[in-house]
């Protein structure tokens, strides 16, 4: 067996036009007895970012310096690598720099490759003394797809991904599953392509949501509603001259951005941010959170009430949180909210919020980012805790 082959050599030098590399390793077992992963396989394949043409291919077996005396059962997978092919492959230390000069300067992409492969990546380096190689960025296609291609498989394992799209059963060998990697990105995006767009609700009219400061508390009262369809009984609607209060907050500050630490029932993501309440904010809801709380005692709720404002001492202000309301009609992390930016020129334009990775969803929300937002409020009363939810109908952030 050839201890390593390499096709077409990679174009030369890092930057765009190099190609991200896709890659995959394989190591040993970790055992009590021996608990580190030793590299014993690496496997690369550029491809063009604009055709995915492939522009460069190479795979070498690494004999590790110090592997233990250990059955090969406990150290290898049933994978075809053998200790006598790993006997006959170079050490790292001998195609480090080919292994450099494919990875360093690229995007690196693969199956869990930021948290996997390209730690072990680094390790190998470290071990033979080398600066390892740098990525100008990852494409990670298990969080991608995670949040991308959402609940349709039991998992987003490739294994799973594979026996899904019928490309067969995962060989764990370095080249084919960079190979398998790329072909399921391909069948993930060719069907997210070719499903219909859900249909989006209606765009929200600005002529719903009243001024806060034009708001008359005298007018503000409630009434008892029937709840959603998937639940039981009433819930409490809030009033402004018999209409359902919706309330515009113009100019307010992002404190802290986004949360996700909690998930509805589908596993989903809720999301939400925290801005700073003012003084005519803080005594609107205040006074709205008295008639709703009278109302939910009235009728007989022994619910412990949560505050929608509540007084942060470690930034020194009230500060409200608004939630961004997740699309019901879709198994997809999707969201409700029209987010839409605004320039200083006055002009503004849509933002595809659902279309943004986190980090880009986190960017909006910077601290100390001016937005303008249309709010619905939404009493609740469930699992022992009540309140009054701040649910963003619509968002107009403010671009310096």
């Amino acid at each position: 067996m050839e201890p390593f082959l390499q096709s077409t050599p990679p174009p030369p030098g890092p930057g765009c036009a190099a190609g991200i590399a896709f890659f995959d390793v394989e190591t040993t077992r970790p055992t009590p007895e021996w608990p580190r992963r030793a590299l014993l396989e690496f496997g690369v394949i550029l491809v063009c970012p604009r055709t995915l043409v492939h522009l460069g291919t190479y795979s070498t077996l690494i004999r590790p310096f110090d592997l233990p005396s250990l059955p090969p059962s406990e150290l290898f997978r049933s994978n075809g690598i053998t200790p006598e092919a790993i006997a006959a492959a170079p050490h790292f230390s001998e195609v480090a720099s080919i292994v450099f000069r494919f990875l360093d300067g690229r995007v690196w992409a693969g199956h869990n490759v930021e948290a996997f492969d390209s730690a072990r990546i680094r390790e190998a380096f470290a071990g033979v003394g080398m600066a390892a190689p740098q990525p100008s960025g990852f494409i990670d296609s298990l969080p991608l797809l995670r949040r991308k291609f959402g609940r349709r498989t039991t998992d987003m394992q490739m294994a799973t991904l594979a026996t899904h799209f019928g490309l067969g059963r995962q060989l764990h060998r370095c080249l084919d599953d960079v190979r398998m990697n790329i072909e399921i990105l391909k069948c993930c995006g060719m069907l997210l392509l070719l499903e219909p767009e859900p249909e989006r609700p209606p765009a929200t009219s600005n002529s719903a949501f009243q001024e806060i400061r034009e708001i008359s508390l005298d007018l503000i009262g409630a009434s008892l509603v029937p709840a959603r369809p998937s639940r039981t009984g009433c819930k409490i609607q809030l009033l402004h001259r018999d209409s359902p209060l919706q309330i515009r907050c113009p100019a307010l500050a992002v404190r802290y951005g986004p949360n996700r630490r909690y998930c509805d029932a589908a596993g989903r993501p809720k999301l939400s941010f925290l801005v700073e309440a003012d003084p005519v904010l803080c005594m609107f809801l205040d006074a709205c959170e008295n008639i709703a709380r009278t109302m939910s005692l009235d009728s007989g709720s022994s619910s412990g009430w949560t505050r929608a404002v509540e007084y942060n001492s470690t930034c020194n202000a009230f500060l409200a949180r608004l939630r961004i309301p997740g699309r019901a009609d879709t198994d997809d992390i999707a969201y409700a909210t029209e987010v839409h930016r605004r320039f200083p020129s006055g002009e503004t334009c849509v933002v595809v919020f659902d279309r943004l990775d986190e980090a880009e969803q986190d960017q909006l929300f910077l601290p100390g980012t001016l937005l303008d937002a249309y709010i619905r409020l939404d009493a609740y009363d469930s699992h022992e805790k009540a309140g009054i939810l701040l649910v963003v109908e619509r968002l107009v952030i403010h671009c310096t």
